[in-house]
């Protein structure tokens, strides 16, 4: 710098107010720019240049002798990329610190293009969301009651396991913990293994009668079944047999009715009525009812009257379902019975190909012969 007049870097007159010193700066400086092409050296010479020149003290210190002080040496900004935005300070104004409180720290730098705007402040971080209030402990309470009594089986498992599993801490009831969890373990698997085929049955005993079309001839059954059992009939699903054709008997005080129902939109014809007919001589029943949603053709309705068979068409067959009245869905213990009295034929069968299987493990490893 010493070989370079300051004002000569700036391409300034020694009589240049501040606002023409600062605007030389900014034509200059964006021409020397190291990102526009320019020397690295030059520019810091021209920041250095414009820190001495803008301070009025500095300025008449270098103005009377022709050198830098020292002080201001030291602390001019010269050896770092300076901002063209320092020149809008006022002489009085402290210089732009880093984030690190640096006054020497490289700032911002300034472009071809003009000045840049410093980057916005990034936003404070979204606060996350809003954490859920507790939920009062009667209304877990009744979340717990309600869960037992649409899901008996599948409560009674969890407490099985429960009482099992702080048996070993109930010193004078130990025993009888674990026999209670032993009981409520295997009644509560059996309920579960029951209760898809119950949620089903209930499900399709509650079809409405405008969706007959949509029935499979087992949902039949089962709906029919289901309005039989609700007029107070205990009903015994039996199922087509050979020359024997009825779906479910119904028993009633005093009287025992076989029924035979497709919902097929086809009449049903005589050959239909006759295995009715036998089906009735076989299981004992005092009367018959064929359920034909298609209707019978007329020598199957001749046939009907003649063997004093109860023949329902479609409007007779929806007349009855829609009089059903379906009430509310069982809970609770009964549900827990159905659930039981249902999965009770797998959970046997299951025990019993565990112990045949024992058995045969058994049997062929007490005929193997020792090895010599």
């Amino acid at each position: 710098m010493e070989d370079v007049s300051l004002y000569e870097l700036l391409r300034l007159d020694p009589s240049a107010t501040p606002e023409e010193i600062r605007e030389a700066y900014l034509r200059i400086s964006k021409r020397v720019h190291p990102d526009a092409g320019g020397s690295e050296a030059l520019f810091r010479q021209v920041n250095a240049a414009y820190e001495v020149l803008r301070d009025p003290v500095r300025r008449a210190h270098y103005d009377r002798t022709g050198e830098v002080d020292a002080a201001a040496e030291e602390t001019a900004p010269g050896w770092r990329r300076a901002d063209p935005r320092d020149a809008r300070r006022e002489p009085g104004d402290a210089a732009p610190t880093s984030a690190s409180g640096d006054a020497g720290s490289p700032g911002p730098s300034t472009g071809p293009e003009g000045d840049r705007e410093p980057p916005p402040e990034p936003p404070p971080p979204p606060a996350g969301p809003p954490r859920p209030a507790p939920r009062p402990v009667s209304e877990v309470v009744s979340g717990v009651r309600h869960g037992a009594r649409t899901h008996p089986s599948g409560a009674l498992l969890i407490v099985g396991v429960l009482l099992l599993a702080v048996a070993s801490d109930l010193p004078g009831y130990t025993v009888l913990a674990v026999l209670g969890g032993l009981v409520a373990l295997v009644v509560g698997a059996v309920g579960v293994l029951g209760r898809s085929a119950v949620a089903r049955r209930d499900a399709a005993g509650r079809v409405r009668a405008a969706n007959l079309e949509g029935m499979t001839p087992s949902q039949f059954a089962v709906r029919l079944c289901a309005t039989f059992e609700r007029e107070g009939y205990t009903v015994y699903p039996v199922g087509p047999r050979g020359e024997i054709s009825a779906d479910f008997v119904c028993d009633a005080p005093g009287t025992r009715l076989v029924v035979h129902a497709t919902p097929s939109r086809a009449p049903v014809d005589v050959a239909e009525v006759q295995r009715l007919v036998a089906a009735q001589s076989h299981y004992g029943a005092h009367g018959a009812l064929l359920i034909a949603a298609g209707g019978l053709t007329p020598p199957a309705r001749r046939a009907a009257q003649e063997c004093a068979i109860a023949a329902w068409g479609r409007e007779r067959l929806v007349d009855f379902l829609a009089a059903d009245v379906l009430g509310p869905r069982v809970t609770g213990g009964p549900l827990l019975a159905e659930e039981i009295r249902t999965g009770a034929p797998s959970a046997l069968r299951g025990m019993v190909l565990v112990l045949l299987g024992l058995a045969s493990a058994r049997s062929r490893g007490g005929t193997r012969r020792p090895r010599r």
